[in-house]
């Protein structure tokens, strides 16, 4: 017989509790999240602002009176050049040991030297006939006296018709005229002669040698090409705008600077004086040509590195003073030139009046005032009034803070 047990059944009222303690945790977490939210620090708008304004640096505005620097090309020629020619024919017996390429001759010196022998000989037979043609002179001037004398005693007893013919007046004429032109041919041979020495007709450097020892040479035969040494020129080429601040009607010539940094180094310059323009434009770059004269172009007086004929320099000319404007570095002038200045933390966009640029700097008659903050910081976005702040304004107002 089997026993059965008696099942008790669960008591109804515990799932009550833990709908309690589910809607406890729930309210509890709620709770929890209420109270983070509320303690956590919010954003102050005011300050987010500040930190918003453009960090810029800044220059200030310099006025007064200022030389613009006008960059050009030049090109070095020379002041003075000649073709040597010989002015008698005949060979070449000697030749300066300085009549070479490059050389340098001074004025007066000796370069070629053609055979004066046949010249020699040819002065001393125009010296004779110069000396004959004297004598003959002499001899009709005795003649004349006799005349004269025969001519008055004649007078006494007889009527002449023509005294002139009795005095021998033509034959007198005649000789002097020979003696003029015998006086005239010894000149002449005296001059070949002296042309048989071809001289230096100043201080030169050789660029081209013709002829050398043993040459034959006639009339007109070219024997070197000779450049002088007291000064070369630099014909320069400007923009048109540029000559407004060129003068070259000065008491005291305005001066250019002449560089060349590859055969110099950086640290070299010649000085040159501006002399006059040319009275056409380069053909190719449509630019004006100003003519610079550089003395002593060799520097063998000075020391100052050489010219080279032909050479392309870089040429600086300090220009005529430009009076009361703002100079200011090329790169700060903005597009449509306008200037950024900072007037108390704002940003104010300044339209320019610019008379001249040259390669560093732009000059402003109008926009700009002594000693206002030009931004020179390139800015993103540009608004006018946007709020600016600079570093000597935020290291201002941190020490303040820190007090």
């Amino acid at each position: 017989m089997v026993e059965e047990k008696d099942e008790k059944p669960p008591k109804g009222g515990r799932w009550w509790v833990t709908l309690l303690v589910c809607v406890a945790l729930a309210v509890g977490g709620w709770v929890i999240i209420k109270v983070i939210d509320s303690t956590e620090p919010e954003a102050e708008r005011t300050q987010a602002a500040k930190r918003t304004a453009m960090l810029v640096q800044v220059i200030p505005a310099e006025k007064g009176n200022f030389q613009p620097r006008i960059e050009a090309l030049g090109e070095v020629t020379a002041s003075r050049e000649v073709s040597v020619g010989a002015r008698v024919s005949g060979e070449i017996v000697e030749r300066s040991d300085a009549f070479v390429e490059g050389g340098i001759v001074k004025q007066g010196d000796l370069l070629v030297r053609i055979d004066p022998l046949d010249y020699q000989k040819i002065l001393a037979q125009r010296q004779s006939e110069y000396q004959q043609a004297q004598a003959e002179l002499e001899l009709e001037k005795g003649q004349r006296n006799i005349a004269r004398l025969d001519l008055e005693l004649l007078e006494e007893t007889l009527e002449v018709e023509d005294k002139g013919l009795a005095l021998r007046e033509p034959q007198l004429k005649s000789a002097q005229a020979a003696v003029e032109l015998a006086a005239v041919a010894l000149d002449r041979a005296r001059l070949d002669l002296q042309r048989t020495e071809v001289r230096v007709p100043f201080d030169a450097q050789v660029m081209e040698r013709g002829v050398d020892l043993g040459a034959q040479v006639a009339t007109g035969t070219e024997i070197g090409r000779l450049v002088g040494l007291d000064e070369y020129w630099v014909v320069a080429t400007v923009p048109l705008a540029a000559l407004r601040w060129i003068s070259f009607e000065r008491e005291e010539p305005l001066q250019a600077e002449i560089y060349d940094e590859v055969s110099w180094g950086s640290q070299q310059k010649r000085v040159g004086q501006v002399e006059r323009l040319l009275g056409s434009l380069d053909t190719e770059t449509r630019l004006a040509r100003i003519v610079i004269v550089v003395g002593d172009p060799l520097g063998r007086e000075s020391g100052e590195p050489g010219l080279i004929l032909g050479s392309l320099l870089d040429v600086v000319i300090l220009g005529e003073t430009i009076e009361n404007v703002v100079r200011l570095p090329r790169q700060y002038v903005r597009k449509n030139d306008t200037v950024w200045v900072n007037v108390d933390g704002k940003l104010s966009i300044r339209e320019t009046d610019i008379v001249f640029r040259d390669k560093d700097f732009a000059y402003l008659a109008s926009g700009l005032e002594e000693g206002e903050q030009v931004v020179t910081t390139s800015l993103a976005s540009v608004t006018e009034g946007a709020a600016l702040r600079t570093e000597a304004a935020k290291d201002s107002a941190g020490e303040e803070g820190d007090e």
